[in-house]
């Protein structure tokens, strides 16, 4: 069992470093590649703006603590305005998805990018939905 898990993380690795850009399902193998933390961007549209035109972005950071997929995201508005969503994440449909109250939710997929590990998804976070995009900074 131990030379199968082996065997399937050299089969991601190497597929990952292979591909300019190629969307990886989340797995329990690769949980360890989502430990650390995360730097991007959410678009948050308003005033019926689609996602991919919103002109707010407002950054965002997201920590994730250990293999039980605990974390932290958290919303910059200014610089001196912040706002943190602690988190337990789960594995669903290949990707990592958490809930908070009030209905807000993400769901992020691995990406490799230029040698980049991103995470890419979509959020809904205050009554509309958007795009949720991250780079692997540690």
């Amino acid at each position: 069992m131990k030379a199968y898990k082996w065997l399937m993380l050299l089969v991601f690795v190497l597929s990952v470093g292979c591909a300019t850009s190629s969307q990886t399902p989340v797995t329990q193998i690769n949980l360890t590649s989502l430990i650390g933390k995360w730097k991007g961007v959410m678009t948050v549209p308003a005033h019926g703006e689609t996602e991919y035109a919103a002109r707010l972005q407002p950054s965002v950071e997201l920590e994730i603590f250990d293999t039980s997929l605990r974390g932290r995201l958290t919303r910059f508005f200014t610089n001196a305005e912040a706002k943190h969503f602690p988190f337990f994440g789960k594995i669903d449909d290949g990707k990592l998805v958490a809930h908070w109250k009030n209905g807000r939710w993400m769901k992020l997929h691995l990406k490799q990018k230029n040698g980049n590990i991103l995470l890419k998804g979509v959020h809904n976070f205050v009554k509309s939905g958007g795009s949720i995009s991250l780079e692997k900074i540690q």
